[in-house]
């Protein structure tokens, strides 16, 4: 269709990109500086001018912190928009990938130099330092240290033992799983001994307390964690006002991390880029350590 959005993986990624550095923006506290400074730090951040990131803001504040608000709104890159040449994120990315995540650590203004450079003599306008380490902070910590310092650092800095998986605020970090509950249900009809039924829990692990469930007959699925995720952010005071002998459940809202085992169902592109879209991190638990965070065990 002519009036079709062309969303492309690169799109979206500098879409996901952008929400990240203005996100922060829509929670700003009273003594911080004025909101123009901030933009105009996200805007040399970005590589755009200080109009492109109030509009972009705008749009994200409008799309309730939603990624996706700020991808193009048509065919082909918008005029005034941020998005790098291709050309230059590709020098940004080789650089990244084959001189700094390397055990000889070179210098960030090393690195910065070696691009620009490599830009000029292209004839491709060079990125600002900003938008340089931005692209690598984007890059994953763990792979950061895997890279520099082989995998057995990676997994002593970024794993936790059993009992000391903790977090300081509410909707800090989710954790969500199933569970088999033990509890077999009956046929409405003839009594008979029917199965019993998975339920998926999103607990909070500041607090303990249960955000979010969904109940099923059916294998746990993608479809189990969206419906899951989608009660912990409801409001649920109509499954409780009125009813002798409940209390209230007032817990609801994004978390900024989930925290998940590594199920199929979590590894999902709908989840992954579900979580990316409203700019919620994804923690996984390690590969052969069940007991990790121990907040959730069936």
């Amino acid at each position: 269709m002519g009036n079709s959005i062309d969303k492309t993986d690169d799109q979206r990624t500098l879409a996901i990109e952008h929400a990240n550095i203005l996100r922060p923006l829509m929670y700003r506290k009273a003594d911080q500086p004025p909101l123009t400074t901030e933009l105009a730090h996200a805007a040399e951040t970005m590589g755009v001018s200080l109009s492109t990131a109030k509009r972009m803001f705008h749009r994200l504040k409008e799309g309730d912190g939603r990624a996706s608000a700020l991808e193009p709104l048509g065919r082909g890159p918008k005029k005034g928009g941020g998005r790098l040449n291709p050309d230059v994120e590709a020098i940004i990315d080789a650089n990244l990938q084959d001189r700094f995540l390397v055990q000889e650590r070179p210098s960030l203004s090393g690195i910065v130099q070696e691009i620009r450079l490599e830009c000029l003599d292209s004839g491709l306008k060079a990125p600002t330092r900003r938008t340089i380490k931005a692209r690598l902070d984007a890059i994953d910590q763990r792979k950061v240290v895997r890279k520099r310092q082989g995998p057995k650092a990676a997994r002593e800095q970024f794993s936790a033992i059993a009992g000391e998986f903790t977090a300081d605020l509410p909707l800090e970090i989710v954790q969500v799983d199933h569970t088999l509950a033990d509890i077999i249900l009956v046929d409405s009809i003839d009594r008979e001994a029917f199965r019993r039924p998975w339920v998926t829990f999103a607990i909070d692990v500041a607090t303990r307390v249960v955000t979010g469930i969904y109940v099923t007959f059916d294998a746990p699925s993608t479809l189990s964690v969206a419906l899951c995720l989608e009660h912990a952010t409801m409001d649920k005071s109509h499954f409780t006002s009125g009813e002798p002998g409940y209390g209230a459940w007032p817990s609801r809202g994004l978390p900024h991390k989930i925290h998940v085992d590594n199920a199929k169902e979590f590894h999902s592109r709908a989840f992954s880029q579900a979580c990316a879209e409203w700019g919620i991190e994804l923690d996984f638990r390690p590969p052969g350590r069940p007991h990790y965070g121990g907040i959730l065990n069936g």
